[in-house]
């Protein structure tokens, strides 16, 4: 990746790892998953690759190591589908504002953007990767099968009273479509230029998935009434049914997928499991079945693949399931985050990355490998804040039930005991020097000390706080907040005192503050874009203000050697500071388009690599060019 400097001038950024979200999921209906084996080149280094949409972002994840993933990040809307063309060298995305997107899977360059309706749950191409069905809601068109590098129409979806939930195009001549809709019909055309061919009607509720084999001898719905049927892929006529009674499902089938070779399904249902089946006999071959997590309905399998050697099942709560025949009640599960990330806190000693979600999960990120470990229990309200004591002993939270907890890393569990900060939890701060201090800030407003698991007496604020952050020596405590607020405070034991009033630099909506390892410098970020630098002496050395950001700065950090800073924003970009000594702000250099949505912190692991959080749920792990 490049990032551009002042000058215009590229200088190379690695972007080492990118830990990316994992698919969005929506209770009671499927979600798409899409796979192909992309052949190697000078730019791509090709393998078996899994394509899928998270938020406003389209994430392509290697399948041999899941730990390797990259997004595209062009939608405005959120991604429902998206796929690779035959040759694997572009991605039609889709997205629920109605908007398909074919793009270059090697480039990330756009090629052509086509509306489509309402919003777009399927698409499908055809053999030759020149035409595309894509298939959603809308009030006067809820589907169009169109050639992709022009977008114009090659026939007509029609004949569906509601929302269309799946579609697929044959992959053999003669070329047909079938779709899947809410009005429980099961459609089929005949083409090109497609025309109506007939509706059936098999299904009691929704026929969530509709897919042709991969030879196209046959298509296959699956519906929310348990059903599995079975269609001649040329003339639509049904073939038959599968049914087990005794093991087949006892819920709602959300997705399927065919085997390679046309002779098996899996399928993915409600009541947690995921069974495989013979279509010659109508039998299940296996069952595998999901541990029950405290709230069973996480376990429900809403999407299914198979690729190759690789069956692959999609939980609702996102984890993604590596399905093993040998061992069917323990799949290889790839996990991250699915929803939004709320709490991240950092431990550079260790290069682990603590990060909660807003469902309540909390993961501990090794960010050179990408793989996590996640607490074993959940918390009921959303983690506001981390901080990691200095020893990496003690990860301090804060939530919205107005509490701390201080939970033992090595028992990776929230900790049973609460303690009341007098107020709703805005941010938290751990001490650089004492293991066990910690400081809290609330929408009270007030600020308060935590100290062996003691809350100490809340001091009252004068504005409400946004950021807190420690001193070197533990010794004071910057609070930014609300208005142009930056004010210092002194710490001893556990009382705070005021350090004297407000600092001037700030303008508007103070968000961030933070001290450097040298206890040289502090720092503030605010809504205004401005970045407030202070001495020793808290003199302000950034009198105007670096307003380089183009919207509201997020956050910033100090390198390990106190010599670079960095900063991030809404604008979705990272820009480091390398000149802490005349500050000449001309000695900058951006990370454009860092997140998609925008960059909610940054973390310092060594003074050449940079962590990010984003709003697009993922977390990226940067290698930084040094200072010239």
């Amino acid at each position: 990746m490049a990032s551009e400097s002042k000058t215009g001038v590229k200088s190379e950024t690695a972007l080492r790892n990118t830990i990316a979200p994992l698919p969005a999921t929506r209770r009671g209906y499927p979600t798409v998953l899409n796979a192909i084996t992309q052949k190697p080149s000078k730019l791509v280094k090709g393998g078996d690759k899994l394509v899928y949409g998270n938020g406003r972002s389209v994430v392509v994840r290697d399948f041999e190591d899941p730990s390797k993933s990259w997004t595209f990040t062009e939608h405005k809307g959120n991604v429902m589908v998206a796929q690779f063309s035959p040759n694997g060298e572009w991605i039609a995305s889709g997205d629920d504002e109605g908007k398909v997107i074919v793009w270059s899977a090697v480039t990330q360059i756009v090629k052509q953007t086509i509306p489509i309706g309402k919003a777009v749950y399927d698409l499908c191409w055809d053999m030759e990767g020149k035409r595309i069905v894509a298939v959603g809601d809308g009030a006067e068109q809820k589907a169009k099968v169109f050639a992709w590098d022009t977008g114009n129409n090659v026939g007509t979806i029609e004949f569906h009273s509601k929302s269309i939930l799946s579609c697929s195009y044959r992959q053999a001549r003669p070329f047909r479509i079938v779709t899947g809709s809410e009005d429980l019909l099961v459609n089929f055309y005949e083409g090109p230029p497609f025309k109506h061919n007939k509706s059936i009607r098999e299904h009691e509720r929704y026929p969530n998935v509709v897919r042709f084999s991969p030879d196209g001898a046959q298509f296959a719905s699956i519906g929310s009434d348990s059903k599995i049927v079975v269609y001649n892929g040329t003339t639509g006529d049904k073939v038959k049914e599968l049914k087990d009674e005794a093991n087949g499902h006892k819920g709602a089938i959300f997705s399927f997928a065919w085997s390679p070779d046309c002779k098996q399904l899996v399928t993915a249902s409600a009541d947690r499991s995921a069974k495989t089946w013979d279509i010659e006999t109508g039998r299940v071959l296996q069952t595998y079945t999901f541990p029950a997590s405290t709230n069973t309905v996480d376990d429900q399998q809403m999407a299914a693949i198979w690729h190759g050697k690789y069956i692959v099942t999609l939980s609702l709560n996102g984890q993604l399931n590596f399905l093993d025949p040998a061992n069917p009640t323990r799949p290889k599960a790839v996990q991250g985050h699915k929803e939004n990330i709320t709490g991240s806190a950092f431990e550079a000693k260790t290069g682990l990355l603590w990060a909660a979600d807003i469902s309540g999960r909390m993961a501990r990120w090794d960010l050179a490998s990408g793989t996590a470990t996640w607490f074993t229990n959940t918390l009921a309200k959303t983690v506001v804040a981390n901080a990691i004591s200095v020893d990496g002993a003690r990860l301090a939270t804060v939530s919205l039930d107005d509490k701390i907890r201080i939970n033992e890393t090595k028992s990776m569990a929230y900790s049973t005991t609460a303690l009341d900060v007098g107020g709703r939890p805005v941010g938290i701060a751990a001490a650089n020097r004492a293991a066990n201090l910690f400081a809290v800030i609330t929408e009270a407003p007030s600020v308060v000390i935590v100290r062996d698991g003691v809350v100490g007496t809340p001091l009252d604020l004068s504005f409400a706080p946004l950021g807190v952050a420690f001193s070197a020596d533990d010794t004071e405590l910057a609070i930014s907040g609300k208005g142009n607020a930056l004010q210092l405070f002194r710490v001893s034991g556990s009382t705070v005192t005021t350090a004297g009033g407000l600092l001037e630099g700030p303008v508007r909506n103070v968000n961030a503050v933070t001290y450097s390892p040298d206890g040289a410098f502090v720092c503030s970020v605010d809504q205004h874009r401005r970045v407030s630098l202070y001495d020793k002496a808290r003199t302000l050395k950034t009198s105007e203000g670096w307003q380089y950001h183009s919207a509201n700065v997020t956050d910033c950090a100090f390198s390990p050697n106190s010599k670079r800073l960095a900063t991030c924003s809404m604008d979705e970009s990272i820009i480091i500071y390398n000149d802490l000594a005349t500050f000449v702000p001309e000695k900058r250099f951006t990370l454009s388009l860092a997140h998609t949505g925008g960059v909610q912190r940054v973390f310092w692991l060594s003074d050449s690599t940079l962590v990010s959080v984003g709003m697009d749920r993922s977390i990226k792990y940067w290698e930084v060019p040094a200072p010239a």
